[in-house]
Order: structure tokens, then C-alpha cells, then sequence
């Protein structure tokens, strides 16, 4: 009889040291709400300070046959900087190309400087806009991506917060720090995300598209996201972010993967994570129905990102004008 109770005591206690464990990966359901919400905290902060950094670039694009091999490659290094207009609030990212495929394709300080003073007469925003992205892609070919560094897209922002599901699925460590990962899930569409929209699609102020080539008649289409993020378990800090942008056209019996987008941050000196890794992957989709549906991984694209330093005290050694 004491051999059995002993028995069943040790049974208890090895189920006693399993939950303990079990909930030191988990997060109760208002843990998880606090997380977020710093989190978004963080977010917010980010975009503030990250308007006066700047980074060397080393930008990698592959486009792809159908059959998988590359059908080209561009390396691309720049340097990065975040310009912000005199005239207005508004910041956009800026390029300096240096190097296209080992080549030097540097412009010199007179061309620069003349770019901005160009750039600084344009009569609006747009033109403004536009200037910039043409010369920041100037090397890109058919393929280009553009907004991956301003601000962080996470599911938890205040906009979309109601849209998503969140679970905890686990605690691990990056950089000697506790980081919390939770998986989520996009519940309903939203007028924040879209994806190759029509006309009639209902648009927010300030929406990310992810487009890609994609036939006409698969639209609307209906695009959901899913994916992991990586938290800091302190500060609330997105450590990592993956995740996949899947379509739902009507006339189609199964939802279509069309984009993959991975972010990685690094420490820095200036209370923020910085840009340390960004990758996208889109897929090309082709047909008319179930039938001859035919989708490809068609284009990816690596960003790479040095230390960023203070741009306010960089500007002579990046030679990005006057």
C-alpha cells in the first residue's frame, strides 16, 4: 500500500514540475494583451526615431524562370538614408546608389547636390515622391519593392488590432535576450491590407499592397495574412516578423500563397531595434480556374543592413549633398 502511494506522489510531482514548465513558454491571454499593446508602444517609437538614421544597403534581387533557376541577378549597394522634405512632414526612404553588379555607379558630390536642389523645387508631394523612387530604383529592373524600413507592419497596430487572432506558442532567446513568439492569424479583410485591388475595393488612408503579377479575373482578391513574430519579452521590441499574404479569389476552390516577407532587427545605440535583414518573395500566378491554375515563385528580394549611424552627423561621409 505505501509502495503504491509513494508511487502516485512522484506521479504528482513529475505532473506538478510539467505544468510549472508548460506555463513558463506560455503567456495567459491578458499577459499576451500587455504584450501587444507595448509592443505597439515600441512600434510607434520606432518610427520617430528611425527618421534620423542612415545605413549602408546591400540590396539582392533574383528574378525566376518557371522552371526555379534564376533567370537573373542584381546586387544593388547604396547608401541609405531617410529624407525628410523642408517643406512638408513628410519622410521617404532615399538610396544613393554606389555599386550595381561590382560596378561603380556612384554619382559625384556636384550631381548630388544638384539632385537635391531639383528635388527641393518640386511643386508637390508626389513630384517629390516621385523623383526619389526613380532615383533610389534607378538599378532595380522589373521588379521593385519600396516602404520595407519606415515603419514596422505588425498585426497588433491600433487599426488592425480587431482583425487578428493571437496565440503564444513559445519563448526563445536572439542576441542573449528573451524573446516571446506568437503566431497570428488575419480573421477578416481589412481596408489596410490589399493586394492587387480593383476600384471597388474598399481602401484606408495609409493601406500596404502587396501586389504581384496576377490575372485580372482572380479579382477581388480577398487577401488574408498569417504568420509568427518574434517580441522581445521585456521591452516588447519585434525581435522578428515573418509571415504570408494569402489570396482568396472567389473564383478559385483554394486560397493562393502570393507573398512572403521576413523581417530581422538588430541592436543599436539609439534605443530602437534597426533593420538588420529584410526578404521578400513573391510568386506569379497564371490561368483562368481550378483547372489550369499554374503558381510560381517569381521574383525575391534581400536586404542587408550594416549599423546604422546618425545620419545629422554622417552627411559629409555619405556625400549626400549639400
Amino acid at each position: 500500500m505505501s509502495n503504491h502511494k509513494s508511487i502516485f506522489i512522484v506521479l504528482l510531482l513529475a505532473a506538478v514540475c510539467f505544468q510549472t514548465a508548460k506555463s513558463q513558454d506560455t503567456l495567459s491571454q491578458s499577459e499576451l494583451e500587455n504584450l501587444l499593446h507595448k509592443a505597439e508602444r515600441q512600434s510607434q517609437n520606432y518610427e520617430k526615431v528611425f527618421q534620423n538614421l542612415s545605413a549602408e544597403e546591400v540590396k539582392t534581387k533574383y528574378v525566376f524562370k518557371r522552371s526555379g533557376e534564376i533567370d537573373e541577378r542584381r546586387v544593388i549597394k547604396s547608401i541609405f538614408v531617410v529624407y525628410q522634405s523642408p517643406n512638408t512632414d513628410y519622410a521617404q526612404e532615399f538610396r544613393n546608389v554606389v555599386e550595381f553588379n561590382g560596378k561603380n555607379v556612384s554619382r559625384s558630390d556636384k550631381e548630388t547636390a544638384e539632385f537635391f536642389k531639383r528635388l527641393a523645387k518640386a511643386d508637390t508631394t508626389a513630384e517629390e515622391f516621385k523623383k526619389i523612387r526613380n532615383e533610389s530604383l534607378r538599378y532595380d529592373g522589373s521588379r521593385i519593392s519600396w516602404g520595407m524600413t519606415l515603419y514596422q507592419p505588425r498585426p497588433f497596430s491600433d487599426n488592425l488590432r480587431n482583425d487578428f487572432k493571437f496565440q503564444t506558442v513559445g519563448k526563445e532567446r536572439i542576441e542573449t535576450r528573451d524573446v516571446w513568439v506568437v503566431e497570428y492569424e488575419q480573421t477578416k479583410l481589412s481596408p489596410y491590407i490589399l493586394s492587387n485591388p480593383t476600384g471597388r475595393d474598399e481602401r484606408a488612408k495609409g493601406a500596404t499592397e502587396y501586389n504581384m503579377p496576377i490575372p485580372d479575373g482572380f479579382r477581388p482578391t480577398s487577401p488574408l495574412i498569417k504568420g509568427k513574430i518574434w517580441l522581445d519579452a521585456e521591452t516588447g521590441q519585434i525581435r522578428r516578423n515573418q509571415f504570408r499574404v494569402v489570396l482568396h479569389p472567389a473564383k478559385l476552390s483554394r486560397p493562393i500563397e502570393a507573398t512572403e516577407i521576413y523581417y530581422e532587427y538588430q541592436s543599436s545605440a539609439f534605443g530602437i531595434l534597426t533593420p538588420k535583414k529584410f526578404i521578400i518573395r513573391t510568386f506569379q500566378i497564371k490561368g483562368d480556374n481550378d483547372k489550369n491554375l499554374l503558381v510560381f515563385k517569381d521574383a525575391e528580394t534581400v536586404y542587408e543592413y550594416a549599423k546604422f549611424s546618425d545620419f545629422k552627423t554622417e552627411t559629409k561621409e555619405y556625400k549626400i549633398g549639400k
